[in-house]
């Protein structure tokens, strides 16, 4: 894709933030009229934003990881989910988390053409060197008879997926899996509201001996690049989030007076948002370091793991930082940066904490010498 064709996306992108997700999330309510987030998507899929498996759609190539990203890396889903977060990170989540499961739908020919689900097991898969030990859900052989077991996975889900593509431990390393959302042993169970990315629809996924057809099922799975994207993507949530807050801290500072001056000219406010917009350009900087890079081919986790601990704690210091500019209304609903601090922390820990990402830095030191 050559330059002009990515502003064309990006400028898409950021039409629809404008135009369809920020009305959504509004001024009424804790986070906006959710009722609306259906509709929303479906916009976002007839555009060409979010990704699909069928071939003929209009996100099969350029939508969030959509088929491009094989070939011609992550920056353009990244810019996407940047564009979007900036008005809600919860939609971006969705389009991200979409978009990885139709990817790992597109591994399977014979997959519903309407699918947009993935199962990963983050809890387990984090921190640890041996990856085929890692994985929760463990599948074992009776026969000539696959079947399935696992219990409570974090689920993502995007509108109207049918099936779930499932990273299990095989006989002879992981597999990828797919199965019917109405399988035999498929039960879903509802997680119930939540704070942090409440647009973002999440569930557990019970699986109990669901039998697998040899010709769903892909052996010899690196569960590492579904790592890296699922890591960048957080880490341009993110950044679009603290744009998004600092954004909406500036123009309060503009519009504000204390004192007979605006309280932008105060050298207190200055400092808070000078420092959260330098947070904010150096975590997009990062961002950008590693799609000119194509971190997403890399052998190994370390970058991709530093990048999401530092982007993330730079991201979730910016929406602290903007949230003050605002003082006690920055922690009231009307002016959604109660919101922003909320889903900054959530992106913070999803998918690994700092903690756990640091150890995975550690323990592979080594490897690269």
């Amino acid at each position: 894709m050559d330059l002009d064709d990515l502003a064309a996306v990006v400028r898409a992108a950021g039409q629809f933030s404008a135009e369809r997700v920020a009305p959504m999330v509004g001024f009424d309510g804790r986070d906006g009229d959710l009722t609306q987030l259906g509709t929303v998507l479906a916009q976002a899929g007839e555009i060409g934003l979010m990704a699909s498996g069928d071939a003929g759609a209009a996100g099969h190539e350029l939508g969030v990881w959509g088929s491009l990203c094989r070939t011609d890396g992550p920056a353009l889903s990244l810019r996407t989910l940047e564009e979007v977060a900036s008005a809600c990170a919860g939609v971006a989540s969705c389009l991200h988390f979409g978009g990885l499961g139709a990817l790992a739908l597109a591994s399977f020919e014979d997959a519903p053409a309407s699918a947009g689900l993935a199962l990963f097991d983050h809890s387990r898969m984090l921190a640890e060197r041996r990856w085929s030990d890692a994985v929760a859900c463990t599948m074992t052989a009776e026969g000539d008879v696959h079947s399935l077991q696992g219990a409570k996975h974090f689920v993502h889900a995007a509108p109207g997926a049918k099936a779930f593509a499932v990273l299990a431990k095989g006989s002879t390393g992981l597999e990828l899996a797919l199965i019917q959302a109405d399988a035999p042993g498929v039960q879903r169970v509802e997680v119930g509201q939540r704070t942090g990315l409440a647009a973002c629809d999440v569930f557990h996924l019970e699986l109990h001996r669901v039998a697998v057809s040899s010709s769903r099922r892909l052996r010899e799975v690196d569960a590492k690049p579904w790592l890296r994207r699922l890591w960048l993507g957080l880490c341009a949530i993110g950044v679009g989030n603290a744009r998004g807050a600092l954004a909406t801290a500036s123009a309060y500072a503009e519009q504000r007076r204390q004192g007979g001056r605006r309280i932008m000219e105060h050298p207190a406010v200055q400092l808070l948002l000078g420092g959260a917009e330098a947070r904010v350009r150096v975590a997009s900087a990062a961002l950008k370091s590693a799609q000119r890079q194509d971190l997403c081919d890399l052998d190994d986790l370390r970058s991709a793991a530093m990048l999401k601990v530092r982007v993330l704690e730079d991201c979730f210091q910016a929406v602290n930082d903007s949230l003050q500019v605002l003082g006690g209304y920055g922690y009231m609903e009307d002016y959604r940066l109660e919101k922003r601090l909320r889903d900054a922390l959530t992106l913070r820990s999803a998918a690994g904490r700092a903690d756990d990402l640091l150890r995975l830095v550690a323990t592979s030191a080594g490897e690269e010498a």
